[in-house]
């Protein structure tokens, strides 16, 4: 199988930083295809830091569609799995260093 992602070793994915939101990480998994498709690990419990999210989920959007800004008391886990999303991130924890900081990125699938 050839590989897709642009990580350079098969080492099992893990963050890469701390982004300007704190607890949060940019986590590229290597991804690996061939004329099938392609195979991609998004999880697995003895990669990642322990607690990183509770929950997993999927939504599909048409094209130009806002999504509302949601406030959870647990990690979260976004990819786009086909097409591009523009994600937004802001810490709304009183408490956290990083109390109102920002954070905007583009995933593609």
């Amino acid at each position: 199988m050839k590989k897709e992602s642009k990580t350079a070793s098969m080492r099992p994915p893990v963050p890469k930083k701390e982004e300007v939101v704190h607890q949060s990480y940019s986590i590229d998994p290597p991804r690996y295809g061939d004329s099938r498709g392609y195979f991609q690990e998004l999880f697995n419990i003895d990669t990642y830091p322990k607690n990183l999210y509770q929950q997993v989920s999927i939504s599909r959007s048409q094209k130009d569609v806002l999504r509302g800004l949601h406030c959870s008391p647990y990690g979260k886990f976004v990819t786009c799995i086909e097409g591009a999303i523009f994600d937004v991130m802001v810490d709304l924890r009183p408490d956290s260093p990083t109390f109102l900081k920002w954070y905007s990125y583009v995933l593609s699938g």
